[in-house]
């Protein structure tokens, strides 16, 4: 059997060599929204020669005019419309090893769009397989947009126990392939914890430490239409307390299908302040002292109530308790 694998890797080897050099960027589109910084990976493999590639990015824009963007091997390859932002650092092509190159472009333009094709040189004895690939560059306006209705923000305090709800909007131009996800998150202090969030394949997710409470309905996360997203809590506990942020995600699928996040907003929608009520627990019990003859029944009354906001007491609850033959239960 090892025998039989060790000839299959050489078969295999031969077979990829006989279809030559192979020149691979991603699949695309790439969607990239403007402003943003994108890197384009490009590699060579089954190649004759020196270890070490060079590499050619050209751009074919909408428009249909070709342009020479930026050479590992000449200098001088670059035409005049790019020299300034390749002389910046603002483009640039690194290599990540010696078959490997990236194309980095830093705040991307919407001119920017277009067909970039990465060209390797030959330095084949024999003229085989593909020497160059290409992949689609979409840039897209800045169109994403998060915000807390003023009428809806919330700042103040609440009793434990009691429910809160809060809403933001959030919205992007409808482009094909883009989808929004929102989160609402709580911050305190340095730290933000995940609350809830509805994913860009349309999913609901709630975050670890808030999984048993959305499983049994405490957290909630409505869409009321037009954009309005509502995080209602119920039962609030005092770890409730913090600001409340909405955070929307513009998404797009990369090669492997996975979902990349390509631009992210957010907004402090409110501040909660939760009033924990054991300190104004108030508890009473009947009269303390309290005479019984032998095969009596006893009776014991527990009042729990609670200070709230300038009301004494807020619905008081009794427990009365009956234990027969108190003084005969446990012998003469």
């Amino acid at each position: 059997m090892e025998h039989f694998f060790d000839s299959f890797f050489v078969l295999s080897t031969i077979f990829a060599l006989c279809l030559g050099r192979i020149v691979k960027v991603p699949a695309g589109p790439l969607i990239r929204v403007e402003g943003r910084d994108i890197v384009i990976p490009c590699n060579v493999s089954h190649f004759d020669g020196p270890p070490e590639q060079d590499f050619d990015w050209e751009l074919t824009q909408d428009s249909g005019s070709k342009m020479q963007v930026v050479s590992t091997l000449d200098s001088s390859f670059t035409d005049k419309s790019y020299e300034d932002r390749v002389n910046s650092g603002e483009i640039a092509v690194e290599r990540t090893s010696a078959s490997s190159v990236v194309l980095k472009i830093k705040h991307v333009k919407l001119t920017d769009s277009g067909k970039y094709k990465c060209l390797t040189p030959s330095t084949d004895a024999s003229i085989s397989g593909n020497y160059d690939a290409e992949v689609e560059l979409r840039v897209i306006s800045d169109s994403l947009k998060v915000a807390a209705p003023q009428s809806r923000s919330k700042t103040g305090s609440i009793t434990e126990g009691s429910s809160f709800d809060l809403r933001c909007t959030a919205s992007q131009d409808s482009v094909e392939g883009t989808r929004l996800s929102v989160t609402w998150e709580v911050r305190r202090g340095a730290a933000s914890e995940k609350i809830i969030s509805l994913n860009p394949d349309g999913g609901v997710m709630a975050g670890s430490d808030y999984s048993q409470r959305y499983q049994a309905g405490g957290v909630r996360l409505e869409l009321l239409g037009n954009g309005v997203y509502r995080l209602v809590v119920s039962q609030a506990l005092p770890t409730d307390e913090g600001t409340y942020v909405c955070v929307a995600g513009q998404w797009v699928k990369d090669e492997s299908g996975a979902w990349k996040n390509i631009l992210e907003k957010s907004k402090d929608v409110g501040e909660v302040k939760v009033t924990p009520i054991a300190p104004s627990l108030m508890v009473s019990v009947g009269e303390g002292n309290v005479t019984l003859n032998a095969d009596s029944t006893l009776e014991l009354t527990c009042t729990v109530a609670t200070a709230n906001s300038g009301r004494s007491m807020d619905q008081p609850y009794s427990q009365r308790t009956r234990v027969a033959h108190a003084a005969g239960a446990h012998g003469p």
